[in-house]
């Protein structure tokens, strides 16, 4: 039994090495379309147009053979670090393909590989934001930054000096009501130019609320009399009616935001000096800053004028 096995795989292994000696000199003419892969170009170059994504050779070979080149999509590699600005010609060297033994190559379909390079150059462009929307209700955008502000790009000379900035892809800031801060991608110029380096720019959006001002023009000037052990504030009458502030009266610029909900009365108003009660007396008049008061959830942007004279005016 074990002598008839032996004898079984010994004559299929004949008859295996007799197919293979058939088939190999069943061999034809087929044409493959081998894919092409540039690579190294010269960074300062750009070729003009496109060049052949593919070459066909018509090979030789047995049918095998041919399903095995066909099945493994064959890619060339074409080295173009030699390359110079003008008319290039490479030709189409086969060795990186390292054909089996049995395929022979009749012809090549373009045997060179002829293409335009184009030297380039290079100009720093700002970068213009695209915004879109508004920011949410009583809100407003105040201003917003980009970094980088500016991005370097190459072309053509011809071409490169058309462009004047580069876009960013389209940022919403709709319905906004705080700082944001946003990556964005930056849409690269038309025509045979390229961004060099990031193609992104770190985008901060300052958003505040919107404000109202107002200028109340009739506040009158309160007196604190600083004294030891206390202050004296000033309706008249009293020590402290003997002192007099010249302008008696002063205007404040108040600022509010949307969502104090209602605007700022006059009578919420105030403002007042404070003075040293034993100098005053001394002195004579001392010039004193102004000092606002506004009521809550308001800012004081302005007073005018900012210091006023106060006097003192013994008593009879």
């Amino acid at each position: 039994m074990r002598g008839q096995i032996y004898s079984l795989a010994v004559s299929m292994a004949l008859a295996f090495c007799l197919w293979l000696n058939l088939a190999g000199l069943d061999t034809s003419l087929v044409d493959l379309n081998v894919g092409l892969d540039p690579h190294s170009l010269p960074d300062h170059l750009q070729i003009k147009g496109e060049t052949p994504k593919e070459v066909t050779l018509r090979v030789r070979a047995n049918a095998a053979r041919v399903r095995f080149l066909a099945d493994r999509k064959l890619i060339l590699p074409l080295d173009l670090s030699r390359a110079q600005e003008g008319h290039n010609a490479f030709p189409v060297l086969l060795e990186p393909l390292q054909l089996p033994r049995g395929v022979a190559v009749s012809d090549i379909n373009p045997e060179m590989i002829e293409f335009e390079a184009l030297g380039l150059t290079q100009k720093q462009v700002p970068v213009k934001p695209n915004l879109v929307g508004q920011p949410a209700p009583a809100f407003r955008l105040e201003g917003l930054t980009l970094e980088p502000s500016a991005v370097t790009v190459q072309g053509p000379p011809e071409i490169l000096a058309q462009v004047e900035d580069v876009e960013t892809a389209v940022l919403s800031v709709d319905g906004l009501a705080r700082d944001a801060v946003f990556t964005v991608n930056l849409i690269p110029p038309e025509g045979a130019l390229a961004i060099v380096g990031s193609k992104e720019v770190l985008v901060t959006v300052n958003i505040s609320e919107i404000r109202t001002q107002a200028v109340f023009s009739d506040i009158p000037v309160e007196i604190e009399v600083r004294k030891q052990g206390g202050v004296s504030a000033g309706p008249p009458g009293g020590d402290a009616a003997s002192f007099i502030a010249q302008p008696a009266r002063v205007s404040v610029e108040i600022s509010w935001p949307s969502s104090r909900g209602r605007p700022v009365d006059a009578r919420e108003v105030r403002a007042i000096v404070s003075v040293d009660g034993e100098q005053l007396r001394a002195e004579g008049r001392i010039d004193v800053p102004v000092v606002a008061l506004p009521p809550g959830g308001a800012s004081v942007t302005a007073i005018n004028p900012a210091a006023v004279g106060v006097s003192h005016v013994p008593q009879k």
